[in-house]
């Protein structure tokens, strides 16, 4: 392959610019550099082919019989750079391929005398277009790309020549695009019709020295494998297996696909080993996982993957450093992934394969009494997107009074960075754009490597030492929860310690079960959820809480009737999302000490980095001078009914009046208000710069697809109507991702009385905790009050009355700790009415993030 990029390269070379078949040769050195991409990995081959690539079909006529294919292969030259990594491919390149794929189709003849290959080639083509959509739809969730990759996969099947090897891949495109659907819709009639078609590509369509066979094999054996999980036919497993051992063995050593067929047969054989407990399919499961995550030539997603499944498999007891190493090797491929070249929901894509990774670590680690490096892998692998949000506004002071030139170098770069790619202009001016954006991320890091060469920055932008990490401590305790399917943990920071505590009763069984379960506000339900919420609440002070706050106790030598704990809560793996405040026995009947709320002020940080962060935003005593309140009354339907997460907040929320007549009595006296009635998200962006508070009474949304979607609704105008009537109306959403890209100086608290803000109900995402709190935390706001689910309007008005009154009632200069006592103080006062002390749906969702 390096001869024929060489040959192709000097066939280039040797032919003038105005000759008119150099357009083929340079479409000959694209396509020979592609090849050498796609067994070497080396990212500058492909951008070099996508740049020849595009320099060919800008320069080919609309008529010309070769623009189709060339279209085509612009367009698999983009998805490939796509598909390699997911993670380093421009953000747009897979949509940019799906275009082009249709505009490559539309210009292939049908069935043309002329051209006796245009079938052939329009299959081809159409089958390319199916895996780009099937891939869109794997990103956004959209059931349209995936209808729309099914259609045209059919189409391919259709027109493809009956004896020709590539309708082979045809069949199993297709295949690929039913078992899709069959996960969306649970129609058995997909699954089974995807069985048959990867068995025609690789049994009936495929010779068997063909050198593609053995992923047609593996691809067939997956499905099975697929069908297994829903019928539960032996048959079908022991088929997988056998098919999938089969692939390895013919597979070229390291051969890219090698490390996803040693993936999923490690798979399979772990699902044989629950039915069996036979230690060699054990045994066997292990091996592949090792073998899958040793292909160094293998997608980095794809090794994680081996590694994390490989992990809940081994035996700790005799290969515990093998399983430490890997975890450690496995979070170490984290740098490989280019974050800052990626859109957000890219990078929430790319993280979620990591999910699970670093609680298991931290297990393990724990395991083996490495305490420090345990709580180091949590701070490394956990809430990655917003750790890089926070690098971006790390504070340059010291660094532009002592190296000005680095520091100005940094911001520039930064700027390149984080400044939006173009929608519109040339699909090479934004390519062009992209590679700015590519370098600059490459000169970044080489900044950063030198100001860490400076005296004194020698951590710039590292993760925090041990040390800073019990600074941060300084008033209270950090705890750091972590549950994986290993063991439970707790890892208590102090000032003056760091202290691990296994949590033997909580167990990562009965995490799921609670997790799964839903609580239901409606008045048909609540009674039966408040009951269960409270067994959940007992459930969590039993196995864990109370022993924690035990040990806290002992740590400092106070006994539990002393002054309240002032305890940070950091959840991680399945202990991300638990509401360790409100722990504890609820009686309907008497007050109990026997709680969370009783014996600590509680507060919540995504991670001790970004709780760190927040702290440096409030090292001197603030005062809070300027209101903004923004209200939503009421909340328009969604433009798009399609778009179900914000369709379910349309109706009216009459307390909000209530709740803006006591804010602006109540904090009259003591700051200038500005208040927004039913703004639009633009509205109040510009807005958010001139306030110290900002106070949100609407309805919240949390999507679970794309956390940085979450979002308050607002309204604003719609389009004007084609008959010129006036335009309604519409539902608005200020979203995280919108929030997250402010950077603040004056803010200081915001408080979100909308439900789901501090909610994140992505598990896939769950140790990113992306929802609206962290991103108001993200956009300055040191202290942030949300709420984990709808509260009772009443509730809401009574409890931003009393947490007002603690925080605009205490005389200025205010501390940090003011905020988690207020909205401690306000709660407990509901909690003191003998009709509400034992509803802890109303109540329990207030929380406070922040120092």
């Amino acid at each position: 392959i390096d001869e024929a990029v060489s040959v192709a390269q000097q066939a280039v070379d040797a032919t003038p610019a105005d000759y008119p078949g150099r357009l083929s040769y340079l479409e000959n050195l694209a396509n020979a550099l592609s090849c050498r991409y796609q067994n070497s990995g080396a990212e500058v081959d492909i951008e070099n082919a996508i740049e020849i690539s595009r320099q060919v079909l800008e320069n080919t006529a609309d008529n010309d019989p070769d623009r189709a294919g060339r279209l085509d292969n612009m367009g698999n030259n983009l998805y490939l750079r796509y598909e390699k990594t997911k993670a380093l491919a421009h953000v747009r390149d897979l949509e940019e391929a799906i275009t082009l794929g249709r505009q490559a189709m539309e210009a292939t003849p049908y069935d043309d005398p002329e051209h006796p290959d245009s079938n052939g080639d329009r299959s081809a083509g159409l089958s390319s277009l199916s895996i780009r959509l099937r891939h869109q739809y794997e990103r956004t969730g959209a059931p349209a790309d995936l209808e729309e990759a099914l259609s045209v996969a059919r189409q391919a099947v259709q027109i493809a020549p009956s004896n020709d090897v590539a309708r082979a891949s045809c069949f199993n495109i297709l295949g690929n695009a039913l078992s899709c659907r069959y996960e969306l819709t649970e129609v058995l009639a997909d699954l089974d019709e995807a069985v048959c078609l990867a068995r025609q590509a690789a049994v009936d369509a495929t010779p068997e020295s063909h050198a593609g066979r053995a992923r047609l094999i593996s691809n067939l054996a997956a499905r099975l494998a697929q069908r297994y999980e829903t019928e539960g036919s032996r048959a079908d497993l022991e088929e997988a297996i056998c098919l999938t051992r089969l692939a390895t063995e013919v597979m070229p050593n390291e051969h890219r696909d090698l490390a996803i067929s040693f993936l999923n047969l490690g798979s399979m054989l772990g699902r044989q080993y629950q039915m069996t407990n036979a230690r060699h399919d054990l045994d066997e499961a292990i091996h592949c996982f090792r073998q899958s995550w040793n292909v160094k030539s293998a997608f980095p997603l794809h090794r994680i993957k081996a590694v994390v499944a490989c992990l809940k498999l081994f035996p700790l007891d005799t290969c515990m450093g093998e399983a430490i190493n890997m975890g450690k090797g496995a979070l170490g491929l984290l740098p490989t992934v280019k974050m800052k070249l990626l859109s957000r929901s890219d990078q929430q894509h790319v993280i979620s394969t990591f999910a699970g990774l670093a609680a298991i670590l931290c297990s393990l680690l724990l395991a083996s009494d490495q305490v420090e490096d345990a709580l180091s892998s949590l701070e490394e692998g956990r809430a990655i997107i917003l750790s890089d949000l926070l690098d971006a506004r790390s504070d340059l002071c010291d660094i532009e009074r002592t190296s000005p030139d680095l520091a100005g170098r940094l911001n520039n770069l930064r700027r390149e960075i984080n400044s939006p790619l173009p929608e519109n202009g040339s699909a090479a001016a934004r390519e062009q754009r992209a590679r700015r954006r590519r370098d600059a991320v490459r000169d970044l890091e080489t900044c950063i490597q030198e100001i860490r060469a400076t005296p004194g920055n020698e951590r710039f932008m590292l993760g925090l030492t041990t040390s800073n990490m019990r600074q941060c401590a300084e008033g209270g305790s950090i705890v750091v929860v972590n549950v994986s399917t290993i063991r439970s943990d707790a890892i208590i920071i102090t000032p003056q310690v760091v202290r691990a505590v296994q949590l033997t009763n909580l167990s990562a069984s009965d995490a799921q079960r609670w997790l799964r379960e839903e609580w239901n506000m409606r008045p048909s339900r609540f009674a039966e959820s408040n009951r269960k919420y409270r067994e959940y609440l007992a459930w969590l002070w039993k196995s864990s809480v109370k022993q924690i706050l035990n040990e806290i106790y002992t740590l400092k030598g106070t006994h539990e009737d002393a002054h309240p704990l002032r305890v940070w809560w950091v959840g991680s793996g399945l202990a991300s999302s638990m509401p360790f405040h409100a722990a504890g026995i609820h009686h309907r009947d008497k007050r109990s000490t026997e709680t969370a709320n009783h014996r600590t002020v509680s507060s919540y940080a995504p991670s001790i980095k970004t709780l760190a962060h927040a702290r440096s935003r409030v090292k001197a005593p603030q005062t809070l001078d300027s209101l903004l309140m923004v209200t939503m009354p009421t909340t328009p339907a969604i433009e798009d009914e399609g778009e179900k997460e914000g369709a379910a907040g349309t109706f009216d929320l009459p307390g909000v009046a209530a709740e803006k007549n006591m804010l602006v009595e109540g904090a009259g006296g003591y700051v200038t208000t500005e208040h927004m009635d039913g703004p639009s998200d633009e509205g109040v962006l510009e807005a958010l710069p001139r306030c110290s508070i900002a106070h949100f009474a609407c309805h919240g949304v949390s999507n679970h697809i794309d956390p940085s979607q979450s979002g308050l609704l607002l309204q604003r105008q719609g389009s004007v109507s084609h008959n010129g009537a006036d335009s309604k109306l519409i539902q608005d959403k200020l979203s995280v991702g919108r929030v997250s890209e402010l950077n603040l100086r004056n803010a200081r608290l915001a408080y979100l009385s909308a439900c789901s803000t501090a909610q994140n109900k992505s598990r896939r995402l769950s140790d990113e905790v992306i929802h609206v709190v962290s991103g108001f935390q993200v956009a300055g706001f040191p202290h942030v009050v949300g709420c984990l689910w709808p509260s009772k309007d009443d509730i809401c008005v009574l409890v931003a009355k009393r947490f007002y009154s603690q925080i605009l009632g205490q005389a200025s200069p205010w501390h940090d700790d003011s905020v988690a006592s207020a909205i401690r103080h306000a709660v407990m006062e509901v909690m003191k009415d003998p009709r509400e002390r034992g509803l802890p749906l109303k109540w329990a969702t207030f929380v406070h993030c922040g120092p």
